[in-house]
């Protein structure tokens, strides 16, 4: 995520001359989700997508035959419509 961060920061440098910027917020999903609140997509992480409207996904951890499916868009917007 530290690519994309430089990257699109560059393009709002560049087509904004420095007059707007992207505040970041990490949200949890995942494997990181799970460590810290013992959850692979918490409440949390779903209120601050609707809130901010928008989310970039990195790579989510997935165990090979651990019994539980890897997070995707699709099941992060379902889950969302649910709420």
């Amino acid at each position: 995520m530290r690519t994309t961060k430089k990257v699109v920061d560059s393009a709002c440098k560049l087509a904004y001359d420095d007059k707007k910027r992207i505040n970041w917020k990490e949200i949890y999903g995942g494997e990181k989700a799970k460590q810290k609140y013992n959850i692979f997509l918490p409440n949390e992480t779903l209120e601050n997508i609707k809130k901010y409207r928008i989310a970039l996904k990195s790579p989510l951890t997935t165990l090979i035959a651990s019994g539980y499916r890897s997070l995707n868009e699709g099941e992060i917007i379902k889950n969302m419509m649910k709420k």
